[in-house]
This record gives C-alpha cells, structure tokens and sequence, in this order.
C-alpha cells in the first residue's frame, strides 16, 4: 500500500463517517505537480526538486491519478497549468496538487512563488504568487470532494529578505470542507536544505511509502 493512497482513504473515511452516502469514484483522481527550482533571484538552483517532482508524479501515476507535471513554472505558466488542473476535476473528485519550491507568508496567507517573480515589497508577494487558500477554494468549487495540498515550501528565500528581517515560514490554511493540506515544516518555521537527492519532506514520504509497501507485501506473504 502506498503512501498517497493511505493519505486518500484517510480523508475518504473521514468523508463517510460525516457524510453518508458520499463516495469517491476511484478513477477520477487529478493531481498538478510543480517543480520551481531554477529562482534567477535565488543564488543557487534547488537541485533536489527535479527529483522531487519526478518521484512524487510517478507515485501518484502509479496509484491511478492522472497527472500533470511542470517544472521551472513562470507565472503565466503556473496560471495556465492550474487552469488546465481545474478544468480536469470532476464533481466527487480527489484533486491533488504538490508544489515544491519557494512559499511566503504574507497577511496571513500562504503564497506559491513562480520563478519569476518580482518581489521586492510585501504587495509584490500577492501579485506576483498564487494564493493557496484560493487554490484549494477553486478545487472545490468545480466540486472536488476531496482536496489535498502537499507544500515543500517552507523555505528560506531570497525575496522574503527584502521586505522583513526574518523567514516567517508559512500560515495556517482555512481550507474547504474534507481537505488535507501538508507542509514540510511546522506552521511559521523553515527547513534548511541539505543539498541531497531528494529535500527532506519528500524523503519522508517516500520513506513512508516504502514501509507501508514491504508491510503490505509481508501481510499478502503470511495470507499466502
């Protein structure tokens, strides 16, 4: 049994024990991955988000969500591949969206970064990002049932220092209804990268994946 699909039928029994009668159609799940590693403001690339993102997209593909990935997203980029995301779902749907890369906190929001953002005051940071509240807010207005955000964002950055003396990390999220939004480090708080394959969050999860594998594969053995 694979991660994502435990953090799916979490959120699936959670939907059944409110709302009876509910039920989600297996094959309508749709997922948006984006990689940002290549910031020009930035003093280096992001090494460990390609592999990422890879990993993440063909976990998912591997448990029946059509996906669709970009990597090194520009603003008009970013807007065009959320809009093709949207149009996709499907009322009783799961959608699914993983961004990795640089995220903001500002007026208590959080704020996915494209690459080429200019931000050089705090108001730059909501024109220039995509709000995630207004992300999850849309997936749920073209009736996905379920929405899961997984944010590898809580990074220091090179814009956030432009306008404040410390990395504030990211906010709390008022999501919809049967929604379950995961970031890479606690509210308000920053990991440091460690310059390896994979970042820290999305090791975790793939740790996590192997284990639940090699238990449900060990349970089949002994049924066997």
């Amino acid at each position: 049994m694979r991660f994502f699909f435990v953090l799916i039928v979490a959120v699936g029994l959670a939907i059944s024990a409110t709302s009876p009668g509910l039920a989600v159609e297996p094959a309508s799940k749709f997922a948006l991955v984006i990689g940002n590693a290549k910031y020009p403001d930035s003093d280096s690339a992001l090494a460990e988000i390609v592999n990422d993102s890879q990993d993440i997209a063909d976990e998912l593909k591997r448990n029946n969500f059509d996906v669709e990935a970009g990597i090194n997203l520009t603003r008009e980029a970013m807007r065009a591949a959320l809009d093709r995301f949207y149009r996709k779902i499907k009322p009783g749907s799961v959608a699914l969206i993983f961004f990795d890369g640089f995220g903001i906190q500002s007026a208590r929001q959080t704020y996915l970064i494209p690459v080429d953002a200019q931000i050089w005051t705090e108001p730059d940071v909501a024109r220039d990002g995509f709000g995630l509240e207004a992300i999850l807010s849309e997936m749920n207005t073209r009736g996905a049932l379920v929405k899961i955000a997984l944010i590898d964002a809580s990074r220091r950055n090179p814009f956030e220092r432009r306008f404040r003396s410390y990395s504030a990390g990211l906010a709390p999220v008022i999501a919809p209804a049967n929604s379950l939004v995961m970031y890479s480090a606690s509210l308000g708080s920053v990991i440091n990268d460690v310059g390896t394959a994979h970042g820290l969050f999305v090791r975790a999860e793939l740790r996590v994946a192997d284990v639940e594998l090699a238990q449900h594969v060990g349970g089949v053995a002994r049924d066997a």
